[in-house]
């Protein structure tokens, strides 16, 4: 009987060996299930250290949500275009009361600027730890060109949406490499919904051509003698009474920018330019009755290597 029991020992003994082993000797932990707020530090912890398969595995998205993830990996978060969100803290935990969703208020810190932001954590049963739901934001880049994005070292190729999702952060966005255009990077935040505008330039000797027929449009309109010529970018200087023929002289011509809008090109004035108003009547030595702003608006039009600028 004792050689029976000693048997049947060593085979249970067997059993809980077994069923705590896992796959290759490594043993099956039971945890207890990780609480939003151990989520969210966590989340925030593999962003600063640029793990961006350890963020995702925080995170959770619903079945039918087809999201571009070009910037959710680690080519994009270790890039040196790239700023982590750091200084989080946590203002408010307000769970529903099936206590499988969750919402928390949350303040963090991009290079230096604070940001609220609002996340949604969900679960399927209640022994099941928490994820964020989606977790990451919009980056406010405009995509909604034929002109490629290069965000924080990622190639972000065309999209009829106009942005793409990243994790919270600063990203460095430039042009890609483009033989007619260049322009200076801009720095986006994800989530913020705004971006400044990146600068084109013509490359090489396009710009001055440019340049050129904006000047030359501005002396043809400063040629006319009307107070308020059509289709002319002198802004009328309020309570001047014009007289009904003037004479205008170009004393600094507005500098000429390039923003992408969609497919289009604008052409906009970087600094506005002035523009001195006599009464034509008057002779050379008459003061000015008022001096306008010049602010250029239209579009550049691209055909092979011919550029041309329209007026608005």
């Amino acid at each position: 009987m004792g050689e029976f029991f000693g048997r049947w020992w060593r085979w249970m003994v067997g059993i809980v060996v077994v069923a705590l082993c896992c796959g290759g000797g490594g043993w099956m932990v039971f945890r207890d299930p990780l609480t939003p707020e151990q989520v969210v530090y966590r989340y925030f912890e593999a962003l600063a250290d640029r793990d961006a398969d350890e963020a995702r595995s925080y995170l959770v998205r619903g079945p039918d949500e087809d999201v571009e993830t070009v910037l959710l990996d680690d080519d994009t978060l270790e890039h040196e275009d790239y700023t982590p969100p750091d200084h989080l803290s946590i203002k408010e935990l307000v769970p529903e009361e099936n206590r499988l969703v969750a919402t928390m208020q949350v303040t963090y810190q991009v290079a230096g600027a604070t940001y609220d932001r609002e996340l949604r954590f969900t679960r399927d049963y209640a022994r099941q730890s928490w994820r964020i739901h989606r977790g990451w934001f919009s980056l406010p880049a405009n995509t909604r060109t034929a002109y490629p994005l290069v965000v924080a070292g990622t190639l972000v190729p065309t999209s009829e949406f106009g942005h793409v999702p990243a994790f919270p952060g600063a990203y460095v966005v430039r042009l890609a490499r483009n033989p007619m255009f260049e322009a200076p990077p801009v720095t986006v935040v994800a989530g913020t919904g705004e971006a400044p505008g990146l600068q084109l330039r013509l490359r090489g000797s396009r710009q001055p051509e440019l340049e050129r027929q904006v000047r030359e449009h501005l002396d043809r309109c400063a040629a006319r003698p009307d107070p308020e010529p059509v289709s002319c970018p002198f802004e009328r200087v309020p309570d001047v009474d014009y007289p009904s023929t003037v004479r205008r002289r170009i004393i600094a011509y507005p500098s000429v920018a390039l923003l992408v809008d969609g497919a289009e090109l604008r052409v906009a004035s970087g600094t506005p330019g002035r523009a001195e108003v006599r009464d034509s009547v008057a002779g050379e030595s008459a003061r000015p009755i008022a001096e306008e702003r010049i602010t250029v608006t239209g579009r550049l039009e691209v055909d092979g290597d011919r550029l041309t600028f329209v007026p608005d």
